[in-house]
């Protein structure tokens, strides 16, 4: 199982590794969007955990931009965000809606409902 996260800040990528440590899956991530859409078309992820509020493209138009390919717009997007609200992201496309900071618990809760973290 592979999940991809994206989000343009270490430190947030660090957190969420530590959470996953002892969890039988692989934690692959991106610090742009740009980037992370090339993965998730070349790595084809069981989930994507999206940060909203990044430079460039940002989580919104990236989140837009993978529901518009055929070849991956079945991958559920989980947005993480401090800022955006839950109405634009379910507009953008995203399937579930994290806000930040989150609890491992809580995290772990929501990806259930896409994937087996057993």
């Amino acid at each position: 199982m592979k999940i991809l996260m994206i989000d343009d800040l270490p430190e947030n990528v660090r957190l969420v590794k530590r959470y996953f440590k002892y969890l039988p899956y692989k934690l692959i991530y991106a610090y742009d969007a740009e980037k992370g859409i090339e993965m998730a078309r070349k790595e084809r992820p069981d989930l994507i955990l999206m940060d909203i509020r990044m430079p460039g493209i940002d989580g919104l138009q990236a989140t837009k931009i993978i529901k518009a390919d055929e070849s991956i717009n079945e991958i559920p997007i989980i947005a993480m965000t401090a800022e955006a609200n839950q109405d634009e992201c379910t507009a953008a496309g995203c399937d579930d809606y994290i806000r930040k900071p989150t609890t491992k618990r809580h995290l772990f809760n929501v990806i259930q409902n896409f994937v087996s973290l057993s």
